[in-house]
């Protein structure tokens, strides 16, 4: 197994799901996509990890790789935005420090938690996912009285929104980013 491999894989058991373009736009830079096609393809081959087609965002079928139970179909590309989220962190210098899908806190379920640092400075993100017409923004109204209950957190996090949506509503007691699912304000977080 070569080093490149263990960076695929140290990558997929973070985010859990991801495609052949988000590995090469994280860890195969101005590599021709063959390259990183061929190491998930031996890696699955191999079985560290599984691959099946999907059909994304109404795109032709392409691969989606993930580690251990086969994603929910109508959950892919919303799974597939986190993943983006990550994979602009880090490539805008963000270390993650820690990650977590869908965890509770208190009576609130965000898409996920993030802490993460850059330049000596950390910050927690709530991440939501909103492309559906659902809303996703209402839970957070008590947000702060919910945060002081149920962690020891020293300041209040930023909730970052990924919409197709137009979504642009103030909340109180929370910063909140919305970003298109370009996802083009990771640097507004630090």
């Amino acid at each position: 197994m070569q080093e490149r491999d263990l960076k695929i894989l140290s990558f997929l058991t973070m985010c859990r799901i991801c495609t052949r373009k988000q590995v090469q736009e994280l860890l195969f830079t101005d590599i021709h996509e063959n390259i990183p096609l061929r190491r998930l393809k031996k890696l699955s081959d191999e079985g560290y990890i599984n691959r099946k087609m999907f059909n994304v965002e109404g795109t032709k079928n392409m691969y989606v790789y993930f580690l251990d139970k086969q994603p929910k179909k109508k959950l892919i590309t919303h799974d597939l935005y986190i993943t983006d989220f990550l994979v602009k962190l880090i490539k805008n210098g963000y270390e993650i420090l820690d990650f977590k899908k869908s965890p509770q806190i208190g009576n609130i379920i965000p898409d996920a938690y993030l802490k993460i640092r850059k330049n000596k400075r950390i910050k927690r993100i709530l991440l939501e996912v909103q492309i559906s017409p659902n809303d996703c923004l209402s839970k957070y109204k008590k947000i702060k009285d919910i945060i002081i209950e149920n962690t020891d957190w020293p300041v209040m996090p930023t909730l970052y929104v990924i919409n197709n949506q137009g979504l642009n509503k103030n909340l109180k007691d929370i910063k909140v980013i919305y970003d298109n699912c370009k996802i083009e304000k990771v640097g507004d977080l630090i």
